[in-house]
């Protein structure tokens, strides 16, 4: 017969272990889901001196990310009101960006590249001082940064 002072110490450590194995599963991935279907808008630049770039990704479920361009991993930035992710992707429906093509980077360089799934994208890509873009074009992309800036904000009041 066990007695009970023998088997507190097996149940406390039964728990520590079911404890453990259940945080250890629930890590979330930095990967975006490759069968995620909805539309997602990539946008960011880069160029210049230093030839930096930065990258980020909106889900239409309102998800942003970080994109680390040399391994493809997407970090979870924030998650967005529904109203201001929808707000955003009916702008994009709005200015016909899938009718729009840019392809000229320049020295500095702004994009953004709407997709539908991991096959339909539409690359927009500018910069050049010669190039004339569209002011709809610059304004979105300046209210993409914007939400990437004050989710960095939010980040640093936690």
């Amino acid at each position: 017969m066990i007695s009970n002072s023998s088997t507190g110490p097996i149940i406390i450590g039964l728990i520590i272990l079911v404890a453990v194995v259940l945080l250890l599963s629930c890590k979330t991935s930095n990967k975006i889901p490759e069968d995620y279907d909805k539309r997602m808008v990539y946008f960011g630049g880069g160029g210049g001196f230093t030839g930096q770039s930065y990258e980020f990704c909106l889900l239409e479920n309102g998800s942003l990310f970080n994109v680390d361009k040399n391994n493809e991993d997407h970090t979870y930035n924030m998650k967005l009101k529904k109203k201001q992710s929808q707000e955003i992707f009916t702008k994009i429906d709005q200015l016909s960006l899938l009718g729009l093509a840019y392809n000229e980077p320049g020295n500095m360089y702004k994009f953004i590249k709407i997709m539908k799934g991991a096959d339909e994208a539409h690359n927009l890509v500018w910069g050049s001082p010669s190039l004339e873009v569209d002011s709809s074009l610059e304004s979105l992309y300046s209210e993409l940064i914007t939400l990437t800036k004050t989710s960095e904000k939010e980040k640093n009041e936690k």
